[in-house]
């Protein structure tokens, strides 16, 4: 795991009995190490963004969503590595097409905006957000390849300091609207 990784993933991983190495600033320089480390060891790789066999367990969160909120016709949903939009896009467009789904990523780690806008796969070679979640500093063949083609209606770039006063706002003023609901458990992780 990248170092600055939240103390509350690296707890669960360890409660579930793994052996955490921290390697890197950010995700992709962790994520290097792994697959030297794997080849090196002769140990199974499993990639958590190129890996299509997580996608449908990625999904069963949008598919909650659609049971709790089944008029929902707008979702914004934040992209690291691009395996939650990508499987946010799958859901959605399945339940309902007219569903629109808009991927925000942090301005200072905006691989894939700028793989989307181009066209092709991009790697920017940094990750400069306080979003350790959306700090990947390359796009991933596989959530290209599912968002790409106007699947995700749009994508949108956020600073550390919006992103900063959403959280508060959002935690300073949880009854202002009643289609604001408190957030579920895993997000405040």
């Amino acid at each position: 795991m990248p170092e600055g990784v939240s103390r509350v993933k690296v707890e669960a991983l360890r409660d579930l009995g793994a052996e955490i190495i921290f390697h890197g600033k950010v995700f992709d320089e962790a994520l290097d190490y792994a697959i030297n480390l794997a080849n090196r060891e002769g140990l199974l790789f499993v990639h958590s963004t190129n890996e299509p066999l997580l996608y449908p367990g990625v999904g069963t969160m949008h598919l909650e969503v659609v049971e709790d909120l089944p008029d929902v016709d707008v979702v914004i949903n934040p992209i690291g590595g691009g395996s939650g939009a990508s499987s946010a896009v799958i859901v959605y467009k399945s339940v309902n097409p007219s569903i629109k789904v808009i991927g925000v990523q942090a301005e200072g780690a905006p691989s894939v905006y700028l793989s989307l806008k181009e066209g092709r796969l991009i790697s920017t070679g940094y990750a400069r957000t306080i979003a350790e979640g959306l700090a990947t500093a390359r796009a991933y063949e596989l959530p290209f390849s599912i968002l790409r083609g106007g699947r995700i209606d749009d994508v949108v770039l956020v600073s550390d300091d919006e992103m900063l006063r959403a959280i508060k706002e959002l935690a300073l003023t949880p009854g202002r609207s009643r289609s604001l609901r408190a957030p579920p458990h895993w997000l405040l992780q």
